[in-house]
């Protein structure tokens, strides 16, 4: 696997670090608390624990690493600056997980069909959290 494709090193979208409570999980099922560690206009990464990322990653996909075709829903609130806290629900497709303790894992998550005005809201809470060189 090439070094610079497994670190994301080329990214097509900014990250930001973020402390955000989520509740994430598969479209059909029950959603799990989760916190959502950093963010973009194209995903974020998640950590949670052990019984939620097992009710979101089949069995068979379990081992860290790339997640292939699993699709789930993330739901979370953003306050961008002077404006009211609005509610944020979306499609992602789970593309990288890892352990990091025996009750603790990161979800790597690609957002699928989100619509024009999420979009808008997601890029003004970036930008807000962007921080630019001095």
């Amino acid at each position: 696997m090439d070094i610079k494709q497994h670190l994301r090193i080329d990214r097509a979208h900014q990250r930001i670090s973020t402390d955000i409570p989520c509740r994430a999980g598969l479209p059909a099922g029950e959603r799990s608390a989760a916190r959502i560690l950093n963010l973009s206009a194209g995903g974020l990464k998640l950590s949670c624990r052990r019984d939620a990322f097992y009710s979101m990653v089949p069995e068979d996909q379990r081992t860290p690493g790339r997640v292939v075709d699993v699709m789930i829903e993330v739901e979370f609130e953003l306050q961008p600056s002077g404006q009211p806290a609005s509610g944020v629900q979306t499609q992602a497709t789970i593309i990288h997980s890892e352990r990091l303790a025996q009750d603790e894992f990161h979800i790597g998550v690609q957002f699928i069909g989100m619509d024009e005005e999420t979009s808008r809201l997601l890029n003004s809470y970036i930008g807000e959290h962007t921080s630019t060189p001095g």
